[in-house]
């Protein structure tokens, strides 16, 4: 048996979804790690997926921008949008790790 990935917060994984629901796309792309790491190596976690960016997402509080990097693993700049979080991601969909966002996003990107 293959050993379940250890995905940490703020770790960009690629995600095949299984089920989906609603205008939710169904391929392989990738998704931000927000789950704390103080909630264990569980058998799931909570993830952001990561979209193409639009210029009218600049007044929408809840997407924030990312700027591609090397270490995030993004080939453009991808928001990760809070009102398409999947809560319950299954470990096992994750099929690899793409980069990292910094350690100080988790809790940088809140608006004032």
């Amino acid at each position: 048996m293959a050993e379940r990935p250890h995905p940490k917060r703020s770790e960009v994984w690629w995600v095949k979804p299984g089920k989906t629901f609603g205008a939710e796309l169904q391929k392989k792309r990738p998704y931000v790690v927000i789950s704390a790491d103080a909630m264990g190596n569980g058998p799931v976690k909570i993830v952001v997926p990561l979209k193409s960016w639009q210029d009218r997402f600049a007044d929408w509080d809840w997407v924030v921008r990312i700027e591609p990097t090397q270490a995030n693993g993004s080939s453009g700049s991808r928001p990760p949008t809070s009102c398409r979080s999947r809560a319950s991601t299954p470990v096992s969909s994750l099929s690899g790790r793409a980069g990292c966002l910094p350690p100080r996003w988790a809790t940088s990107q809140r608006r004032s």
